[in-house]
């Protein structure tokens, strides 16, 4: 006579194994269909992805001409965004498809890596690069909030939307050239009036997410803004770098 184990398996297990059964999950860099153990993006894309360590750029990050005389502490991306590559396949569904769950779990993969390089630094506050309330509406979320989850979960920090603000509605900056990309960003962002933390801004290491580091205008430009208000630690943690 066979054993019979018994197991107990939740209320949302059973929602997702039913909802699978009727629309199987599938890799978002792929389409082929998630096995069990596998969640957003299949072993066999993970395994593809450009990974091989967390500054990927061909140059110095710090050389970008967005973080030119900006006393960061340190700069990381988890990929190389490369066109029509597979990290860019996965940016453009995350913000051009509704697909915010690849934001996180790319997320975490980040947070992975840099607990390899003894990760967390308390006090530390995450800080997502915002989009203008109207562009977030017509998205329905913040692709760097979704990133930045998937950090938090990982590494522990507190994940806070209010230390900037984009009180103005900018162009899109894919199809601009270096310099109209750093002139675009130029005063884009503010740290609002009144703004309260627990510690004086002086004493956190802030960590600015963005989905794709480039010329480093806009992650250049929340940098500044921060460095002006007070801070003292700045850091920069992308998914992509070009």
């Amino acid at each position: 006579m066979g054993t019979y184990i018994s197991q107990k398996i939740g209320f949302g297990d059973f929602k997702r194994t039913l909802f699978n059964l009727i629309w199987p999950e599938v890799c978002q860099a792929c389409g082929v269909g998630l096995l069990t153990d596998e969640n957003t993006i299949c072993l066999r894309c993970l395994s593809t992805l450009p990974l091989p360590n967390l500054r990927l750029a061909d140059q110095d990050p710090f050389s970008l001409s967005g973080l030119t005389g900006l006393p960061l502490v340190s700069v990381h991306s988890l990929m190389a965004f490369r066109k029509h590559g597979l990290a860019q396949r996965l940016i453009h569904k995350l913000k051009y498809e509704n697909q915010p769950e690849i934001g996180v779990y790319l997320g975490r993969l980040l947070g992975q890596e840099l607990l390899k390089l003894g990760f967390p630094d308390h006090p530390t506050l995450l800080v997502p690069v915002p989009l203008h309330p109207k562009r977030q509406r017509a998205r329905g979320y913040n692709q760097a909030t979704m990133v930045a989850k998937g950090l938090a979960e990982v590494l522990g920090y507190e994940v806070l939307d209010a230390v900037l603000i984009r009180p103005q509605v900018t162009e899109s900056q894919t199809s601009k050239s270096r310099g109209q990309r750093l002139i675009n960003m130029q005063q884009a962002f503010e740290v609002p009036t009144g703004m309260k933390l627990d510690l004086p801004i002086e004493n956190y290491h802030f960590l600015i997410v963005d989905d794709v580091l480039t010329t480093g205008a806009t992650v250049g430009s929340c940098a500044r803004v921060l460095f002006a208000a007070g801070a003292d630690k700045i850091s920069v943690l992308t998914l992509g770098i070009a």
